[in-house]
């Protein structure tokens, strides 16, 4: 079984920008292009459009070999051999490999036609795009949601925190992020106010972490663990005006979680599951790297 999957990886800063229009017919008939502009608070933004789109770039590279041609049907035979052949190069450097993930699962689930292509021993996933960012105009792609590569238009749905780290988002092909979004959500409600949006940007960017599919347990959902312990603590006290009192060697009752929402699991699942890791593992590295303690 392979692990590993193929995902287009384009920079932002290789996007062209362009200003969204509407055409308006006028009331004489005449016809009249304006800017669709975005309004917050009080400032009003042109809604922009980072667009990509390979032929173009393509054109352009083979600009002194292809002249004064800009579709592929006016091209020579010859031509468009070097055309398919230089494009073929082109898409290959901007793919790279990346491990089964979460969110992978659901997208083959969601649309499998389109995500099971083969190419060089590994399966391509079409639907999501990795785009490697930087802030300014990330910031602009926030306020419009949407980026456009050749002739598609993708959503961005998430951002580990690896993907933070390492300035790069993860966009979905628009028209499957709702129901991608319904399965991230396990029943939350779409338009819920988060008070740490951050904290939970890093919860839906779980689902873009390296995994290796097991088999799946019973699964039995309980109350958490909560213990009370009397313990000796320093207490910081800050007043009404500001000012700080330490007071040393108090005695308090502490109520916490020694669990903190964890799971357990039994010995004799945690032994299938380490085998079943390994089955993997042992094909990529050729040892056994999980083990289980039987006690």
């Amino acid at each position: 079984m392979n692990n590993k999957y193929r995902m287009t990886k384009l920079k932002l800063s290789d996007f062209e920008i362009k200003t969204i229009t509407n055409e308006i017919i006028l009331e004489d008939g005449t016809k009249k292009i304006e800017t669709v502009y975005i309004t917050e608070g009080k400032k009003r933004f042109p809604k922009l459009m980072y667009e990509w789109n390979t032929d173009k770039k393509i054109f352009s590279t083979l600009s002194k070999t292809i002249k004064d041609k800009s579709s592929f049907d006016k091209l020579e035979d010859k031509e468009k051999e070097l055309f398919i052949k230089c494009k073929n190069k082109f898409e290959d450097n901007n793919k790279i490999i990346v491990r089964d993930t979460e969110l992978i699962r659901i997208i083959r689930a969601l649309n499998l036609g389109n995500n099971s292509t083969e190419e060089n021993g590994y399966t391509y996933i079409k639907d999501l795009i990795c785009v490697a960012v930087s802030v300014p105009k990330y910031r602009q792609i926030e306020k419009d949601g949407l980026i456009e590569v050749n002739n598609v238009l993708y959503k961005r749905i998430l951002a580990s925190s690896g993907n933070v780290r390492n300035k790069k988002v993860i966009f979905i092909k628009e028209e499957l992020f709702n129901n991608a979004m319904t399965i991230l959500l396990c029943g939350l409600p779409e338009d819920m106010e988060h008070e740490q949006i951050s904290k939970f940007n890093a919860y839906v960017g779980l689902v873009n972490s390296d995994t290796i599919p097991v088999s799946t347990p019973n699964i039995v959902v309980i109350d958490d663990f909560k213990k009370t312990i009397n313990e000796t603590f320093d207490l910081v006290i800050k007043d009404e005006t500001g000012k700080f009192d330490v007071k040393l060697n108090q005695k308090k009752d502490f109520e916490f979680m020694p669990f903190d929402g964890a799971g357990l699991v039994d010995i004799a699942r945690a032994e299938t599951w380490a085998k079943e890791l390994n089955t993997v593992l042992n094909q990529e590295t050729g040892k056994n790297k999980v083990n289980f303690i039987p006690y």
